[in-house]
C-alpha cells in the first residue's frame, strides 16, 4: 500500500511541477481561483449578498459550510495526507533520482493534513447548493403563472451545471498547480450524492496510509513540518490544521475578520514566530 501511494505521490507531484511548467502564466488565475474557493468567501460574501435576496438559501448555504468544514475535519483526522509541497522533499520515493522542482505560491504552505482538499469539497457543497437553489426558485416561479418555455428552463440547467462543474474543475487544478494537494486529494475525493430534498457531500479517498510519522499526533498538525519546508521568502498561510477549524467556524459567525481569526489561532497554534502570515507581522 506504500508503494501504491508513493507512486500517485509521485504522480501527483509531477503533475504539480507539468502545470506549473506548462501554465506559468495562467499562475494569477490559478491563485485567484484557490482564494475564491475558500469557505470564508460563503460567510462573507455569499451569505450576505443572498440573505438580502433569499434569506432561505443565505441560511442554507451557511450550514453547507459549516457542516462541511467540520466533516473536512473529521476525514482530515482519519485519512491524514501529506502536502505535495513537503512531501517531495521527504519522502524516499525520490532517493535514486532527481527531485522534481516545485515552485511555491503565497497560499502553498498550509498547515495540517491534505486528505481530503478542503477547498475542492467546499467548493462542490457551496456551489451545490447555490445551483439547485436557482433551479429551485425558477420552478418555483414556473409553477405561481409565470410561463416559461421548457427550452429556456433545459438551456438555464445546461448551463448552471456546465458552470458547476467547470467550477469543481479550476478550483482541483488550482489546488494542484499551487502544490497544496495532490490529485487524488482533490479530484477522486469529491463525490456529489443527490437524495430528495437532501444533498450530501461525501469524500471518499483512500489516504490511510500516507500521512503517519511525518505528521505526528499534535491537534496543530503538520505546523511544524510544513514550517520547515516552507521556502525562505514565501509568507506562511498560517494554521490551517483541522484541530482549529471548529474554533476558525464558531469566530467567523461571530462577525470577527479573517485577519484577526489568523492572528487569534496563529497564536494558539505557535505559527507566527519567524515566518509570520499574511498581513500579519511575526510575533515574538
Amino acid at each position: 500500500m506504500n508503494a501504491l501511494m508513493d507512486s500517485m505521490s509521485g504522480f501527483g507531484v509531477s503533475t504539480t511541477h507539468y502545470l506549473q511548467t506548462n501554465f506559468k502564466d495562467a499562475q494569477g488565475l490559478f491563485l485567484w481561483v484557490s482564494w475564491a474557493a475558500d469557505l470564508r468567501n460563503t460567510f462573507f460574501i455569499f451569505f450576505p449578498l443572498w440573505f438580502h435576496l433569499r434569506s432561505p438559501v443565505a441560511i442554507k448555504l451557511i450550514w453547507v459550510a459549516v457542516i462541511g468544514d467540520w466533516l473536512n475535519l473529521v476525514f482530515k483526522w482519519i485519512l491524514f495526507g501529506e502536502r505535495p509541497y513537503w512531501w517531495v522533499h521527504e519522502a524516499d520515493y525520490y532517493a535514486n533520482t532527481v527531485r522534481p522542482y516545485i515552485e511555491q505560491y503565497p497560499m502553498t504552505c498550509e498547515t495540517g493534513p491534505g486528505s481530503p482538499s478542503g477547498h475542492s469539497m467546499g467548493a462542490a457543497g457551496v456551489y451545490y447548493t447555490l445551483v439547485t437553489s436557482i433551479l429551485a426558485i425558477m420552478t418555483t416561479k414556473k409553477k405561481f403563472g409565470i410561463k416559461k418555455s421548457s427550452n429556456k428552463d433545459w438551456y438555464l440547467k445546461v448551463v448552471l451545471w456546465t458552470l458547476f462543474w467547470g467550477v469543481q474543475v479550476c478550483v482541483c487544478l488550482s489546488r494542484v498547480f499551487i502544490a497544496a494537494h495532490f490529485p487524488h486529494q482533490v479530484v477522486a475525493g469529491v463525490i456529489t450524492v443527490r437524495r430528495e430534498r437532501l444533498s450530501v457531500i461525501l469524500v471518499a479517498s483512500d489516504d490511510t496510509d500516507e500521512g503517519g510519522p511525518a505528521l505526528g499526533d499534535s491537534p496543530v498538525l503538520g505546523v511544524d513540518v510544513s514550517r520547515g519546508r516552507c521556502n525562505r521568502g514565501v509568507t506562511h498561510s498560517g494554521p490551517t490544521s483541522p484541530g482549529l477549524a471548529p474554533e476558525r467556524d464558531r469566530l467567523r459567525q461571530g462577525g470577527l475578520s479573517e485577519r484577526v481569526i489568523q492572528s487569534i489561532q496563529a497564536v494558539r497554534a505557535g505559527s507566527t514566530t519567524a515566518t509570520g502570515i499574511t498581513g500579519i507581522p511575526a510575533m515574538v
